[in-house]
């Protein structure tokens, strides 16, 4: 079933488990997430960022499918934009039935991420949307490191200010993850004890964008501050891309079959990780 996304953060948020959010570009990538859940009687959200609907799927696409397998299954699945900045491609996804929408003005400096955060509030809600905004910014796993990751991290100064005026579902915040995977060297940080007060702060469901390369431990522990969303996207897309670089079969249509089956059980394994098995 399609559900918005605010009913999947305040369940995980009361009950403290994790809802992935799986990044999706086509429709193999779709099926495999839902597959994933439905199998794992697990809630999902079915994520899609800005420059994959720009190049890959588009919007009015995208949301047929997702609306199609949705209403066929027994789970309750969101499906979002991740990380919208262009407003053309914000509007389309509301028309295509979107149930949620991240505004991503973090590039911004605070007043203006509070402004564009607002306006585009009030549009989606015209739309019964939920609405995820970033405070904070998400650097890069291949360039990661402990001594530059507090220039990303969410301001603690910051925080029910920006809640309180923009009006937002959720909030997308940074205490030292980043997007990709990292090197084999590299464990992120994370830093609990401003999670813990950026918690008590908002009092909102938070958000945790990369989520590929945090590992089990971070994961688990962040879910008990108020974590209830888990991005994850380039470590399923591995799994996805291994699977093809391992077979030699040469039919695409067993290659891509392949390839689904690989994400599937990615999520699988995350779904473990975040202990949303069984929450649907």
């Amino acid at each position: 079933m399609l559900v918005n996304m605010k009913q999947l953060v305040e369940q995980s948020y009361k009950e403290k488990f994790g809802v992935l959010a799986i990044n999706c570009f086509n429709l193999e990538t779709i099926r495999a997430t839902i597959q994933a859940a439905q199998e794992q009687d697990s809630p999902i959200i079915v994520n899609m960022y800005e420059e994959h609907l720009k190049n890959n799927i588009s919007p009015e696409i995208a949301g047929k499918i997702v609306k199609e397998l949705a209403e066929a299954s027994p789970v309750p699945i969101a499906l979002n934009l991740d990380h919208g900045k262009d407003e053309s491609i914000i509007q389309r996804c509301l028309d295509s039935g979107f149930t949620s929408i991240m505004i991503d003005a973090s590039d911004y400096d605070l007043e203006e991420n509070i402004e564009i955060t607002k306006k585009n509030h009030e549009n989606a809600k015209k739309y019964n949307a939920c609405v995820e905004a970033e405070l904070g910014h998400m650097g890069d796993a291949d360039t990661y490191s402990l001594e530059n990751i507090s220039d990303y991290t969410t301001k603690l100064a910051d925080v029910k200010r920006f809640v309180e005026e923009t009006r937002v579902d959720c909030l997308a915040i940074n205490v030292g993850t980043a997007h990709g995977l990292y090197s084999e060297k590299v464990e992120p940080t994370l830093d609990f004890e401003l999670l813990k007060k950026i918690n008590e702060e908002a009092s909102i469901p938070l958000v945790l964008h990369g989520g590929s390369g945090a590992g089990q431990k971070n994961l688990s522990e962040a879910i008990k501050y108020g974590i209830t969303k888990i991005n994850v996207g380039a470590a399923i897309f591995a799994a996805g891309r291994e699977a093809i670089e391992r077979t030699a079969e040469k039919d695409l249509s067993k290659v891509m079959l392949l390839m689904e089956q690989a994400y599937k059980q990615e999520i699988v394994n995350y779904m473990g990780w975040v202990n949303s098995k069984n929450k649907a």
